[in-house]
């Protein structure tokens, strides 16, 4: 790269990531075109002019960690604890955080069973949910008790129930 290119890369750069200046007056202050000005930030990055950095938590490091390994769509991490009661709460909002995101009409939603899946459900019936209908369905039967709070056909039921939809 001449010493000319990488002048005037340094400078679009420069006014473009620190001063906030939008490409076309980026591109008037240069006189060049605008896609003249986008290509000399394209360069400015794959050279390392330019390095952008994220600043996340440890847990979206995490979350970024495990969709990469087992290519998933989306991860969630929540925050650890001692008390196991705080982290099922926790793992619940979560858990209704995401499916109230991706949740759409006409879904086939499927559920296991679990005291996570359980907070989960609760969570829901605590809130004002928006209606979808879609179908909630058990993948797996329930626990060898008959504590019917954690089985899978009571947890469907509740969260169809919560969510408007059917199970």
């Amino acid at each position: 790269m001449q010493a000319v290119d990488k002048r005037i890369l340094i400078k679009a750069a420069n006014l473009y990531y620190t001063e906030g200046l939008k490409q076309s007056e980026i591109a008037q202050r240069l006189g060049v075109d605008r896609t003249t000005v986008s290509k000399y930030l394209r360069r400015a990055l794959a050279s390392g002019i330019v390095r952008i950095t994220v600043a996340m938590d440890s847990n979206e490091e995490l979350e970024s960690a495990l969709e990469r390994r087992f290519g998933l769509r989306e991860a969630c991490v929540v925050a650890h604890s001692i008390d196991l009661e705080q982290v099922k709460k926790r793992m619940g909002q979560a858990g209704l955080g995401l499916l109230r995101r991706i949740a759409a009409d006409g879904q086939t939603i499927g559920l296991a069973w679990g005291t996570s899946i359980r907070e989960l459900t609760r969570c829901a019936s605590e809130e004002q949910i928006r209606a979808i209908r879609a179908d909630f369905i058990p993948l797996d039967g329930g626990p060898e008790s008959l504590d019917s709070e954690l089985h899978v056909n009571t947890l469907c039921y509740e969260l169809a129930n919560a969510f408007g939809g059917r199970s």
